[in-house]
């Protein structure tokens, strides 16, 4: 890859710069001392594995999580507690993640707000509003409005150059 990197062009600058931010987010966030035993890392990993494959189950719950790794709830709740997280907090923050890069994408913008929000299980449209609001500073559809925006007045921006000194 690094060999062919002079060459490449991505045809979705955005979405690539958020798919390596997000990696270098994941490598960061896998905490070494999680009670400071290897089962534990291993077992918030794989919930946070089973989270992000079902995210769009709008019954996706804390209990549907820790029936699926054959684990309590509770110990699930204070595995995530060790990390600063609830559980449902975690799905709320993946869930709402997922819709902003897809307001952001221009690929979506062909969806409506309210169907990007039901595809990653926030089904209630003025739920997701208010939620994404408080998360972001501003109503989904004003942040595509502005991420349209910027897209419009904005420079092509090659994304890998910051990341060339860190090889």
């Amino acid at each position: 890859l690094l060999a062919q990197i002079a060459d490449y062009t991505p045809s979705n600058p955005g979405r690539l710069a958020q798919h390596i931010v997000g990696l270098f987010a994941l490598m960061c966030s896998e905490d070494r001392a999680i009670d400071g035993a290897p089962e534990h890392r291993q077992l918030l990993a794989h919930a946070k594995e089973f989270i992000e494959h079902n995210l769009a189950d709008a019954s996706l719950t804390p209990d549907t999580v820790a029936d699926a790794l054959h684990v309590s709830t509770r110990t699930l709740h204070r595995l995530f507690e060790s990390h600063g997280h609830t559980i449902s907090g975690w799905i709320r923050l993946r869930r709402l993640e997922h819709c902003r890069a897809d307001l952001a994408d221009r690929v979506s913008e062909g969806s409506s707000v309210s169907s990007i929000g039901a595809r990653w299980g926030l089904w209630d449209a003025a739920h997701f509003s208010r939620l994404f609001k408080s998360s972001y500073g501003m109503p989904p559809r004003a942040y595509r409005d502005a991420q349209r925006s910027a897209r419009l007045t904005a420079r092509p921006v090659v994304v890998l150059e910051p990341f060339m000194e860190l090889v």
